[in-house]
C-alpha cells in the first residue's frame, strides 16, 4: 500500500480487500495500536499490516460477526 494514502483509503481499501476473499487477522500490539494483517488466498508469502483505529475495528468486527450469525445453532434449534 502506497504511503500517500490517507487514512479513510487505507480503511477502504481494507473493506475491498476483505470483500475479496483475503483472510484477516486483528491484534493488538504492545503500545495498544490496533492491526489488520491481510494475506490474499492464493499468495501465503505476501502480508499487509494497516493501523486501524478501536471504533474501526469493532466495527469490522461487528459486521464480518453478523455473517456468521447467519446460519448459527441457534436459528437452526427455533425452526
Amino acid at each position: 500500500m502506497s504511503p500517500q494514502l490517507d487514512h479513510a483509503g487505507q480503511v477502504d481499501w481494507v473493506w475491498r480487500r476483505i470483500v475479496a476473499g483475503d483472510r484477516i487477522r486483528i491484534f493488538c500490539d504492545y503500545y495498544g495500536g490496533h492491526w489488520i494483517e491481510l494475506t490474499p488466498r492464493w499468495q501465503f508469502w505476501r502480508k499487509r499490516r494497516v493501523r486501524i483505529t478501536p471504533t474501526e475495528m469493532f466495527e469490522i468486527r461487528s459486521v464480518l460477526s453478523e455473517n456468521r450469525r447467519i446460519g448459527s445453532r441457534r436459528d437452526n434449534v427455533i425452526a
